[in-house]
């Protein structure tokens, strides 16, 4: 297959194994979109730039990405019938819902892939993946609705975005220490059993565990915004909230039948409405502050009683330090000692005439 300005736009009826031709620079958007008897594609190295929905809605089983290509564009092999490519390392960047809808079950994203985009791997049959370090964002919807059953996310990502795995077959997670926010629903509707929150996370969104199979849950002392509905409808049995949450959102625990007992700081500044809505075996309410907006008599552990007894006490004894006058110093004079025709000046706060010498 050939083109006179290496540019092919229009492949639509091509059929089975299909090889590029290296005379191909280019291969246009949607140049084989929706042809259904497509099988096989080769591209070779000599082609730099494939457009957008190049192969989209077609019937592809298997493809063979050019070393010269840096950006797999949006929807490139979307609805195809790939189960598994291999990404060049000369990919910089996967465009929005590059593989989404795909039958891909498996991948490999080489490090210097840096960005991955909106629902690029949506859909798909994956079933494990390891996001490089060159990875800082999970982006919106990017395994929603797929396969995945374990993930491995790297110790420079910072964020997951919106829906990032939402409604995956995710079972655990480990979210690193250099993640700072989940987004809303970014783990929602999984059979997410067990979760670790990394120590920098601050802000949990809306829905992120909800409707998830977690029995247990600690979040970090990093956390200060817990959002609506954030861990609602899970088997959650006890809740350790951090010492840094200021925020729960509307009925961030509702639901959860199993919540027996809840560890909540005591700086808390707001707590939305029905929180602890129909969870009915919720018996104990760890807190020591004045918030009176909880379902049930909160109880004030003895341990955490001693500390804030202890911390008033050294708050008093500082305040007491500082407002004791403190000592004038005493004022120093000078004196004029006398010895024959010798003169002497002392300074001193009680000065002496040296012996022989008398005060003038």
């Amino acid at each position: 297959m050939s083109t006179p300005d290496g540019i092919l736009t229009d492949a639509k009826e091509c059929t089975g194994s299909v090889v590029i031709d290296s005379s191909v620079k280019i291969i246009g958007d949607g140049a084989f979109a929706y042809d259904l008897s497509l099988g096989s594609v080769t591209i070779p190295d000599s082609v730099v730039e494939i457009g957008e929905n190049a192969f989209g809605d077609s019937s592809l089983t298997s493809v063979t990405i050019s070393h010269s290509i840096k950006t797999i564009k949006s929807r490139t092999f979307y609805n195809t019938a790939i189960t598994s490519v291999v990404i060049p390392s000369s990919v910089t960047s996967i465009g929005d819902e590059a593989f989404s809808g795909s039958l891909l079950t498996s991948l490999t994203i080489p490090s210097t892939v840096t960005s991955i985009g909106k629902g690029a791997f949506a859909f798909t049959q994956i079933t494990t993946v390891t996001i490089p370090r060159s990875i800082t964002t999970i982006s919106e919807d990017a395994f929603s609705n797929s396969s995945l059953t374990s993930v491995v996310l790297p110790d420079t990502l910072i964020s997951i975005e919106r829906n990032g795995f939402y409604n995956s077959q995710l079972t655990s997670v480990t979210i690193p220490n250099s993640v700072t926010s989940i987004g809303d629903f970014a783990f929602n509707l999984t059979p997410l059993t067990s979760v670790v929150i990394g120590s920098s996370v601050k802000s949990i969104g809306n829905a992120a565990f909800s409707d998830t199979e977690l029995a247990t849950v600690k979040v970090s002392d990093s956390v200060t915004t817990i959002g609506e509905d954030a861990f609602a409808t899970t088997q959650i049995t006890s809740a350790v909230l951090g010492k840094s949450v200021t925020s729960i959102g509307d009925r961030a625990f509702k639901g959860d039948l199993s919540l027996a007992t809840v560890s909540i700081p005591d700086g808390i500044e707001n707590i939305g409405e029905n929180v602890f809505a129909d969870d009915s075996a919720l018996t104990r309410i760890e807190y020591c502050a004045s918030l009176t907006s909880f379902p049930i008599a909160t109880i004030c552990p003895p341990e955490r009683q001693a500390a804030i007894d202890a911390k008033i006490a050294a708050d008093k004894a500082a305040a007491d330090l500082l407002a004791k006058p403190k000592p004038v110093a005493a004022k120093k004079i000078t004196i004029t000692c006398i010895k024959g025709k010798l003169l002497k000046k002392i300074t001193a706060v009680k000065p002496l005439c040296p012996k022989g010498y008398k005060k003038k």
